[in-house]
């Protein structure tokens, strides 16, 4: 079970700016980056690794690691999660879209092994939702067909929205990938998307720090 503490807005230092941003100067974002993926692309085709369960296994890994993409508003009150998971759509039988949820763990096996599992058993399924979603979750797409190098999302509803949002594109011929977080300004400033991206980029970087298996 995920634990959800709320937070002590009289002693947390970023009050004042989180009341700022959250009322009088609503305010939502999005930032695109292009991150070298080619030592990661190589790594896992020469381990017969699917790319994109690790690339969805990477972005959750550096969103849990920075707290303020785990904040939410529960019950009315500000918050912090233990845990984020990650939902990501895929094209179905249909040709629309059919959302995905996993449970996120830091363990890149399990967490492969848990995504091809369930591929196996929606692969003939279609609709949006298949089943609940976690209340603490984010929407990440990873989708191959096109490269872009600028993308932009805004939040109908971004009042008490605090989940970030995460897109990545078909990388390019020196193996680039175009990446584009989406957050709000309330609980995310623009040193927190670094860290993230920065943080991504670590990962790419060096994937047999985290894939140590391989598949036939």
């Amino acid at each position: 079970m995920d634990h959800f503490e709320v937070i002590d807005m009289e002693r947390w230092p970023r009050a004042e700016e989180y009341r700022l941003f959250a009322n009088d100067w609503l305010m939502t974002y999005s930032m695109t980056k292009h991150l070298p993926a080619a030592n990661t692309v190589a790594f896992l085709k020469e381990r017969k690794i699917k790319f994109v369960p690790a690339l969805i296994w990477i972005v959750s890994e550096a969103f849990n690691r920075c707290e303020n993409f785990r904040l939410a508003v529960r019950d009315g009150k500000l918050g912090k999660w233990d845990t984020i998971h990650p939902i990501y759509p895929t094209l179905n039988a249909d040709k629309n879209l059919t959302f995905h949820s996993l449970r996120f763990t830091g363990d890149f096996e399990c967490f492969y092994d848990a995504y091809l599992e369930e591929q196996k058993e929606t692969a003939e399924k279609t609709g949006l939702w298949l089943y609940e979603v976690p209340e603490n979750s984010f929407v990440i797409s990873v989708f191959p067909f096109i490269h872009f190098d600028g993308s932009s999302v805004h939040f109908s509803h971004a009042k008490e929205n605090y989940a970030p949002f995460f897109a990545i594109g078909k990388y390019d011929e020196q193996k680039r990938l175009p990446c584009m977080l989406a957050g709000n300004h309330a609980v995310a400033d623009g040193w927190h998307v670094a860290e993230v991206f920065g943080y991504i980029q670590k990962r790419l970087d060096a994937p047999a720090e985290w894939c140590k298996f391989t598949r036939n």
